[in-house]
């Protein structure tokens, strides 16, 4: 309800068509995994420019390690 996964598509956050992609440049050091994962725990550190940091965070307590498996490999098909 708050990404779309079309392009050019703005729902609440940033459209998550190619986010896998995108990932594997936004921090120097994390690869494209790394950061998507980080990016769901901890919301407020890699904002993206023009948006705010409206993210749920609570999501690293509320999903098992599977489901955050899931979702992270998931986000890595959307290329």
């Amino acid at each position: 309800t708050c990404h779309a996964l079309v392009p050019d598509t703005i729902i609440i956050g940033p459209s998550l068509y190619g986010v896998a992609t995108r990932a594997e440049t936004r921090v120097k050091g994390l690869k494209a995994d790394e950061y998507i994962l980080m990016s769901i725990m901890r919301p407020g550190d890699y904002v993206v420019e023009g948006f705010n940091n409206i993210m749920i965070a609570n999501f690293a307590k509320d999903l098992t390690s599977e489901e955050m498996n899931a979702l992270v490999a998931f986000l890595m098909t959307l290329k």
